[in-house]
């Protein structure tokens, strides 16, 4: 009996396996901020990003993981959707030595409480809008910081305004201060 049946379905040329090269997945980042400095990494709402100036944010969010505490297998958590903010969390998470969590940040507190305590995170990343579910997740577990960005923060100066005078208090992304312990990224 064939253990791999979707193999028969491959196209044409695809190879069935491939080598993947022994570096972590960081060591890709920074490949690329050598080879593409002022290339986009990311682009998000017009802002834009470089390779060279995201390889030197996550550097900087690894720095200060490590002095936070982080360890090599330690579980650091992400609750956020896809932004700029999360590349930087998940790039500075490896490069301190961490495991990314990906949590959904669409669950609610008691969903968010299955990986958060499973996978023992400690230190979890999140926007202002999802704050008040990760204060009620670390009612209930083990998590001790949350560190917390404005979604507005990776938005280019026009952006940044208007989402400051028309969305942030309506769409629940004000926040004037964290709780002691908690961090702003």
């Amino acid at each position: 009996m064939n253990t791999r049946p979707w193999l028969a379905h491959y196209d044409m040329g695809v190879p069935q396996t491939i080598e993947y090269p022994k570096a972590p997945l960081f060591h890709f980042l920074e490949e690329a901020s050598h080879k593409y400095p002022d290339h986009a990494c990311t682009i998000f709402n017009g802002a834009v990003i470089s390779y060279r100036e995201m390889n030197a944010l996550t550097d900087h969010m690894a720095a200060a993981l490590v002095e936070l505490g982080v360890k090599k297998g330690d579980r650091v958590g992400i609750f956020m959707p896809n932004t700029p903010q999360f590349v930087i969390a998940y790039y500075g998470i490896l490069k301190a030595g961490g495991v990314v969590v990906a949590v959904n940040p669409t669950y609610p507190p008691d969903e968010v409480l299955t990986p958060v305590n499973d996978a023992n995170i400690e230190i979890m990343f999140t926007l202002t809008r999802f704050y008040k579910v990760l204060k009620t997740v670390r009612e209930k577990s083990k998590l001790k910081r949350i560190i917390v960005s404005n979604i507005k923060e990776t938005l280019s100066p026009i952006m940044r305004v208007l989402f400051t005078l028309l969305k942030e208090k309506k769409g629940g992304d004000h926040l004037e201060n964290v709780d002691s312990g908690d961090l702003w990224m």
